[in-house]
């Protein structure tokens, strides 16, 4: 019966609009065969089946056209939506049906609307699969139909349809769901029209339900969020995303060597699909809104001070791949290195305060976190391995002038960069040819930019094979680069010179190319390329370029200490592969057959061979027998054959440097290179003992010795200049003749080089032993006496100072040359002076060792062997075995220097100066480039046999011993008798000045992990501030900034920076007499002196500012930290917040202390007037940031500044500091005691002029200051911060403009003859010598020249 009714049903529905008397049929039929349990049935039969949805349709339609229908639609809605959750129905099916059922929902009743809301919420709540479908279409219209209600009148309640609808929304983001619905949910919600309110709930709930889900569920709700996001939601969601997937990974150190990221609970791989698929959906959705990435980076810009909070895994992953899209690449990879600078300032800043490293939370440690986030699998993400090679690219590109830090830090950023790069090509080596052209590109743009060059070195020497196979790039970079570089280029491809004949020939030809250009700069580099393949080859068995070249790599490589190879100090390069070159030594022939036409060249291309030509030959000796044939003819052209003597020969000087038309001197051979140059191949050719080369050897051996013969006999009208004078007619004239002179000094020098250099045995002692002597005496008789004449002229220069014209250009003082010596020869030459060697005697050296003059001689030739190290070191090139070298050196020097110092100034106080300041600049530089000075020191002293004495703390505690004696034989018990016995005491300022200098390296070289060791040194720091004064103020100012560092760095109280400046102000005096200080309270302090206490008010107003910037950092970590917790990535620990913030305050309490003596001082004129205005300027600036920072957290119900103890600060700079420092003010601007010559000085009319620049800032600050905390009393309804500022509400001190204008006046009325009395003084009274000057008028004038300079 059934199947007869829906066939009537179909074909009346079908024809009912035909006609009106088909309606009519139809209606009929629907009026007496349509009854509820018909329909029911039709729809139990139909509900499964392909035609239930037309089915559903017709019976709608039939229903719509029956009158008193609307309580059957509503059960026959109700009926069908209970079969479609509970039968078995395909989804489209349900589709389909729940379409029709949602065209005429508008038709029900509000209460039948209400119940099939209650029916949906009641599925949702109960996470039931069957009814997804039925709720997440129907859901959407009927609440739309609600809302638009205006009442709605139930049993329970009234309210209007959008009240209604918004409590349903809040009642089904309240319920607990299942994660299995959550995708439905978000379907229904995006297309539910919610108003503001409701959308931030919704994404709130959704974005709750993350935490719960597995992997491979986030893509595809985050997919139907992203949907229906407004600009204040992609915060939240995307900080949920991070949350998520942070916390799914923990850091695996079970493996200190290859630590890493691994992934918890879920599969890796799932984890790792989900995670780049998350990111390419975040990637799309960021191309079409451009809100999306501009909310995530300016949150990371609020929250830049804490990249602990925000730059996660997932953070970085996300900005790397977002940085492959072009309008967002800039932006971000910039806060990608603000993030990276900022937790390296952190870093710095941590251990420099012990206060401040224990107010900080986790700090970031970059290198780490790039390491484990490169290892990690998701790095291999497409976009984010693209990202990855940019960013490293534009931190290689990094200056300073961008971020405004120290180079340090830009440095490491550089190194950082570096090591990305490194680390990329090494795990995908299919991007090498790209990062090769863009380093090309860099380098040829940039050429003053070593870092590129250090990153292509390092690539060449870490991945050969893959730069070979891109050895087009590299010849294409030879061929583009500036002039000027073709060495620096050849230097750093050279590792792979050595595997690539290919290359290394192109490059051969290319320099040889450059070798015989017009320009200079082009050959001079040619030599150097040259010298450096040479440099590379081996020649010990003559069959590979490269084999068993296990030298040291020659580049720096300052990072790889740090990442890449941080358990070693040096780095050595790996033994490299055989080629197929079987003619090296037909390659270094070639080479040095091109070179032989540098002798053609100019002085400094010789200069450049002659020196490269000594490391070829030290590299590889078997190269000596073809150089010394190179040689021995060019030597001998600059040699005379004398007449009188057979056995003696002399040099051409008159024709290596001749008067050019301008007057002046050109240089056309570097004759003491090249004698340098003769003797180390001379040597290295004898100790190979060739039986096939002797005669050559012989020959160069005989042609040296009578030129030692000569000049160690001769006298100095025997040397020829040029053909009319000798050495004696020009050695009065140093200014015309300086360059000759200069090179006969030299080549003495190289004489003397050559016989330490040959003395092999005992044998040898009596011969080089005189020799050696005769030498020198020649040498410092020569010196001495140009010396002589050269003051002589310089007293004739000022007693003829009115004739200008006549002394113009005479002016230039002597310096005492020094040569270019390799490393071996020099410390051969200091070992023969400090320790008994083994192929010398003592009894026959002890001559030489007692002389004081070589002494000296020698280490100067230290000091300007150390001097041209730190200049290659800047310029990025390390010289070969460099760190064995300054371990060698230092260890002589040590073992000399630093023991038996009291002996040491006995035999000569210049000697031990000059060698103490070689010890100081050795430590100094490896403090600075290995920075690893414990192991550094453990390095050089392992040979002693007490093995006890090579560790840092027991270097230091022998300078600690030292500089006790020194500062003790300084002292002076009192200070009115010592300008009487000053004359009869030797001072050792220079002394105290290293070991001072040594202490410091030593200590600033030290780790913060031993703490019963770093206390004994600040004890001993704050003993000899007690028991010593030192000699000059220099020496106090060094002394006291190390022991304020080092106890801000180890210390939390600062007590002794308290300490030092109470007893400052009582050696100032105080300015009111009322109140005077009890002695007796003060401890004793004679680090402070009459003569240097105006350098130590700067020091301790500065180590007072930086306590503050201290303050300011952790401020601005909190606020970050702040920032970065409003949207719940990392919840940070309140009690935790609010005891660092409490912290502050206390910390500005004890400055504000310290401060406000300074205020109750009579401070002197100058620097430190203004030093201390500067520091009260700072006090009150921090003071107001604070302020603002707890006046936008507090409120009347939380008031946090009352925690933090605000109010307590507030009381002490109202009470004590700013009614100090209006008398302070007052007192220097009207009541300060002048003397008429003071009143007189340009120094007071300068200072007047400054005080209307920085005592307004001090005043602005102060009535800021009064302003906020009065804001904050009106806001939180304190009155007792109110009642607080009554007493400074008012300023009771001004700047008195008129007084200002007429003093200002009277200065400019002042007799000039004062300024120029004055003026005459200054060069005198500069030196601030307390002992010998016994002035305070000294330090007052060295105070107005500073500041005179500044104006």
């Amino acid at each position: 019966m059934s199947g007869e009714k829906i066939k009537t049903l179909v074909e009346l529905a079908n024809n009912r609009l035909n006609s009106s008397e088909d309606f009519e049929q139809f209606q009929v039929f629907v009026s007496q065969a349509l009854d509820l349990d018909t329909i029911y049935s039709l729809i139990d039969e139909k509900i499964e089946r392909e035609d239930g949805p037309k089915v559903l349709e017709y019976i709608l339609v039939g229903l719509s056209v029956k009158p008193d229908s609307q309580k059957t639609v509503e059960n026959v809605y109700e009926y069908v939506l209970n079969a479609i959750n509970n039968a078995d129905i395909p989804e489209k099916m349900k589709v389909c049906l729940i379409s029709r059922l949602s065209l005429e929902l508008n038709k029900l009743s509000t209460k039948q609307l209400i119940k099939f809301i209650n029916m949906c919420k009641k599925d949702i709540e109960e996470s039931n699969e069957n009814c997804v479908q039925s709720w997440k279409e129907l859901f959407p219209h009927i609440l739309k139909i609600v809302s638009e209600i205006k009442l709605i009148r139930t049993e329970e309640f009234e309210m209007s349809g959008a009240d209604y609808k918004e409590m349903i929304i809040t009642d089904i983001c309240r319920s607990k769901i299942q994660p299995n619905i959550s995708v439905a949910l978000a379907l229904m919600f995006r297309g539910t029209l919610l108003t503001e309110k409701e959308h931030d709930l919704v994404i709130k709930t959704l974005c709750s339900y993350f935490g719960q889900m597995k992997p491979q569920e986030i893509p595809p709700i985050l997919q139907q969020i992203l949907h229906f996001c407004s600009s204040g939601d992609f915060l939240t969601l995307f900080c949920t995303l991070q949350k998520y997937f942070d916390d799914k990974y923990h850091l695996d150190q079970s493996n200190d060597e290859n630590f890493g990221l691994e992934i918890e609970g879920a599969e890796k791989k799932e984890f790792l699909e989900a995670e780049s698929t998350v990111l390419f959906l975040l990637e799309d959705f960021a191309k079409v809104h451009s809100s999306f990435v501009n909310d995530i980076t300016k949150y990371i810009k609020n929250s830049i001070g804490a990249p602990n909070m925000v730059f996660g895994p997932f953070m970085l992953a996300f900005l790397l791949t977002m940085s492959c899209c072009a309008p967002f690449e800039a932006n971000v990879i910039d806060l990608v290195k603000k993030l990276v600078v900022q937790s390296l300032v952190e870093t710095e800043n941590t251990q420099r305060s012990c206060w401040l490293k224990l107010n900080y939370t986790d700090i970031y440690d970059v290198y780490t976190q790039f390491q484990i986030f490169i290892k990690s699998e998701i790095s291999s993400y497409e976009k984010i391995f693209k990202g990855l090679v940019n960013l490293g690219l534009s931190f290689l590109g990094t200056t300073s002038s961008v971020f405004k830090k120290n180079a340090e830090v830009i440095n490491t950023v550089h190194q950082l960069g570096l090591f990305i790069i490194v680390s990329l090509v090494h795990k995908r080596s299919f991007i090498t040819g790209s990062v090769l052209r863009k380093l090309t590109n860099f380098i040829t743009s940039n050429p003053e930019s070593n870092q590129y060059l250090e990153c292509l070195h390092k690539l060449c020497k870490n991945q050969k094979l893959t730069v070979i196979e891109n050895n087009t790039e590299i010849l294409k970079l030879f061929k583009e680069i500036p002039v000027g570089m073709t060495d620096k280029v050849t230097c750093a491809v050279m590792p792979v010179l050595k595997t690539s004949t290919f290359l290394r020939d192109n490059i051969i030809m290319i320099l040889r190319k450059e070798l015989i250009s017009k320009d200079f700069q082009l050959r001079h580099c040619a030599v150097l390329g040259f010298i450096e393949i040479l440099c590379s080859v081996h020649l010990d068995s003559f069959t590979t370029l490269s084999q068993n070249t296990s030298s040291q790599d020659s580049w720096p490589g300052l990072f790889t200490q740090m990442v890449l190879d941080r358990d070693s100090v040096d780095i050595h390069s790996v033994v490299d592969s055989e080629d197929t070159s079987e003619n090296n030594k037909t390659i270094c022939l070639e080479i040095l057959d091109a070179l032989k036409t540098c002798f053609y060249q100019k002085s400094e291309i010789k200069q450049s061979l002659y020196r490269g030509l000594i490391r070829v030959t030290s590299h590889n000796n078997e190269l000596c027998v073809c150089v010394n044939s190179l040689l021995l003819d060019h030597m001998g052209s600059w040699c005379n054959r004398l007449i009188v003597a057979e056995n003696k020969k002399s040099l051409k000087f008159d024709k290596s440097v001749i008067i050019g038309k301008d007057n002046k001197a050109i240089i056309h051979e570097p004759l003491d290179e090249l004698i340098l140059l003769a003797q180390h191949v001379l040597v290295t050719s004898m100790q190979l003992n060739d039986n096939n080369e002797h005669t050559k050897i012989d020959e160069l051996k005989q042609l040296l010795c009578q030129l030692v013969n000569f000049y160690s006999e001769c006298n100095t009208d025997e040397i020829k200049v040029n053909e009319n004078d000798c050495l004696l007619d020009i050695i009065s004239d140093t200014t015309e003749h300086m360059e000759v002179i200069k090179q006969i000094l030299c080549v003495y020098q190289a004489f003397m080089v050559y016989i330490v250099n040959s003395w092999c045995s005992s044998d040898q002692d009596n011969e080089c032993c005189k020799k050696l002597q005769k030498l020198f005496y020649k040498y410092n008789h020569i010196l001495e006496a140009v010396m002589a004449l050269d003051k002589t002229n310089k007293k004739k220069d000022k007693s003829n100072k009115k004739n200008k014209a006549e002394t113009t250009g005479t002016t230039t003082k002597f310096v005492e040359p020094a040569i270019h010596l390799d490393f071996d020869v020099l410390y051969k030459f200091l070992s023969l002076l400090t320790k008994n060697v083994s192929w010398a005697s003592e009894t026959n050296v002890i001559l030489l060792k007692q002389n004081v003059r070589l002494w000296e001689f020698v280490l100067k030739l230290v000091q300007t062997h150390l001097m041209e190290v730190k200049n290659l070191l800047s310029r990025d090139i390390k010289p070969r075995n460099l760190y064995e070298n300054i371990c060698k050196l230092t260890k002589l020097l040590y073992d000399y220097f630093l023991f038996d110092v009291c002996e040491k100034i006995k035999f000569s106080q210049p000697v031990l100066e000059l060698g103490l300041d070689c010890y100081l600049q050795t430590i100094k530089l490896v403090n600075s480039y290995y920075k690893n000075l414990n192991k550094f020191f453990a390095d050089s002293n392992q040979d002693d046999s007490n093995d006890e004495s090579g560790g840092i703390f027991d270097v230091l505690r022998n300078m600690r011993l030292y500089l006790d004696q020194i500062l003790q034989m300084n002292q002076v018990d009192d200070v009115s008798n010592q300008e009487e016995d000053i004359d009869d005491k030797e001072t050792y300022d220079k002394i105290e000045s290293h070991l001072i200098g040594c202490v410091t390296v030593v200590c600033h070289g030290l780790k913060n992990n031993q703490d019963s060791k770093i206390k004994n040194i600040l004890t001993w720091l704050s003993m000899v501030a007690e028991k010593y004064s030192f000699s000059n103020s220099s020496n106090s100012k060094q002394f006291l900034t190390l022991m304020l560092e080092m106890h801000s760095a180890n210390q939390e109280d600062p007590i002794m920076l308290a300490n030092i400046i109470k007893h400052l102000c009582h050696t100032f005096g105080r300015i009111s007499k009322a109140h005077k200080t009890n002695q007796s309270q003060i401890s004793p302090l004679r680090l402070i002196t009459t003569w240097n206490r105006a350098v130590m008010c700067l020091v301790l107003c500065q180590s007072l500012c930086n306590e503050l910037n201290y303050v300011i950092h952790c401020l601005s970590r909190i606020k970050a930290e702040l920032n970065a917790s409003q949207k719940k990535i990392k919840n940070i620990c309140l009690d935790r917040l609010k005891s660092r913030e409490k912290a502050i305050c206390h910390r500005i309490v004890l400055v504000v202390l310290s401060a406000t003596s300074f205020t109750k001082t009579v401070i002197p004129l100058g620097q430190c007037t203004e030093s201390v205005f500067n520091l009260l300027y700072q006090v009150y600036k921090t003071i107001n940031v604070v302020t603002k920072h707890f006046l936008a957290r507090s409120t009347v119900n939380e008031p946090v500044y009352k925690q933090a103890l605000l109010g307590k600060l507030s009381e002490i700079v109202n009470d004590q500091l700013s009614p100090n420092v209006s008398k302070f003010i007052m007192f220097i601007e009207y009541d300060r005691p002048l003397t008429d010559k003071e009143k007189k000085s340009v120094q007071l009319k300068n200072q007047t002029r400054r005080q209307a620049s920085y005592i307004p800032r001090v005043v602005t600050e102060l009535e800021l200051f009064v302003n906020l905390i009065t804001k904050l009393g009106k806001k939180c309804k304190d009155q007792n911060l109110l009642n607080n500022i009554k007493l400074t509400a008012t300023r009771d001190f001004r700047l008195n403009v008129q007084k200002v204008q007429d003093m200002l006046s009277k200065q400019n009325n002042s007799d000039e003859s004062d300024e120029e009395i004055i003026g005459n003084k200054r060069p005198n009274e500069a030196d601030e010598q307390p002992p010998k000057k016994k002035r305070r008028s000294g330090s007052n004038t060295a105070e107005i020249r500073g500041e005179s300079s500044t104006n």
